[in-house]
């Protein structure tokens, strides 16, 4: 709930800076302006996000980061591995 709570203080943030132009969707992922990302918005941002964290981003997509997951261990330290494809299907949905 923490970073939910860091999250949507961002949003707010973005939106007080945006200020006459932002549009209120309610969403907790907005684009720049309040709307649904596009996904290339979202590929660009991740991008970046890739890159910042030392990553080659042309090795890593948004598809290709769901297929893993971070497991804690069980005893809730701070390590982390990660799994390969479970073999579940995408979601998707719209708001």
């Amino acid at each position: 709930m923490a970073v939910l709570r860091e999250q949507l203080a961002l949003v707010a943030a973005l939106k007080a800076a945006v200020g006459g132009t932002w549009q209120d969707n309610g969403l907790v992922f907005p684009s720049r302006t309040g709307t649904v990302a596009d996904a290339a918005n979202v590929r660009r941002s991740f991008r970046k996000v890739t890159a910042a964290a030392g990553l080659n981003p042309a090795d890593w997509t948004p598809r290709a980061a769901a297929q893993k997951k971070a497991v804690a261990s069980s005893d809730e330290a701070t390590t982390f591995a990660l799994v390969g494809d479970t073999g579940i299907e995408p979601v998707t949905s719209s708001v």
